[in-house]
């Protein structure tokens, strides 16, 4: 028998000197919509950004963590 579950994670932003609380919670809302979306374009708009803004969210955040956040591609 195989059953489907679903996993939700409730997140929140632990802010430091050079990545303030509403920059985090602006890029965890992009990141949750880019999930769902897998637009930026439309991302952007449900997390409440400009589509630059999304994109500086998302350089912000690979420079934070060392890594790319997410793996975009044309189209």
């Amino acid at each position: 028998m195989h059953t489907s579950f679903a996993v939700e994670f409730d997140h929140a932003w632990l802010c430091g000197r050079d990545f303030p609380r509403e920059r985090g919670r602006a890029l965890l809302r992009l990141l949750a919509e880019l999930a769902q979306s897998g637009s930026l374009r439309e991302a952007a708009r449900k997390a409440g950004l400009s589509y630059r803004s999304a994109w500086g969210a998302l350089g912000e955040g690979a420079r934070l963590f060392g890594a790319p956040l997410v793996d975009m591609q044309r189209g």
